[in-house]
């Protein structure tokens, strides 16, 4: 490690598919680092069910208002369900997947309900921290282009009404075309 200014080179090694999605959104990867690295006072020790809540609860915090920015969620967590077999048939149910919501609740997708707590989620139904973030970035690099594909075609619908408005005031109207 080379150091400079005070600083010191640190390599890491992150997903290619997120470091892309990030720079897309402009964030600038070196400072986030940074910023996540000062701000980290969990000790390894601390390894009790409470302390694994209150981290992934923080973690959930801090993504709300970027969610909230880009309104999307993010899906944080998934409950597989094992096949049932009733009277010599087996049922197979669909997984429920947890989502973060922009309004900061927990959402089984296709339910109606929210979850209240991180704590009605049993801690091994959290993805780990790391997909949590892939995903995390993923939600916000396809609401970025959702968001961009939409104003294009709220643009070329404007532009549509507005040619034809144009094209309206421009043809005789069916009096005018009679009086000729």
């Amino acid at each position: 490690m080379s150091e400079q200014a005070g600083k010191k080179k640190l390599t890491l090694t992150v997903d290619e598919k997120v470091v892309e999605k990030a720079k897309s959104l402009g964030f600038n990867l070196s400072e986030v680092t940074e910023s996540v690295l000062r701000s980290f006072s969990f000790k390894p020790s601390e390894t009790d069910r409470e302390e694994e809540y209150r981290k992934y609860s923080e973690l959930f915090q801090s993504m709300i208002p970027l969610l909230k920015q880009f309104g999307t969620s993010v899906e944080i967590g998934q409950a597989p369900h094992e096949p049932e077999t009733i009277e010599g048939k087996e049922y197979r149910y669909p997984d429920w997947f947890f989502l973060l919501g922009n309004d900061g609740k927990i959402y089984v997708q296709d339910w109606e309900e929210t979850i209240l707590e991180v704590h009605d989620v049993e801690l091994w139904q959290f993805y780990h921290p790391r997909q949590i973030l892939s995903n995390f970035v993923t939600a916000l690099s396809e609401a970025q282009e959702r968001r961009s594909e939409k104003l294009g075609e709220l643009e070329m619908a404007k532009r549509i009404v507005e040619a034809m408005t144009q094209g309206v005031k421009k043809s005789p109207s069916k009096k005018e075309g009679k009086k000729a």
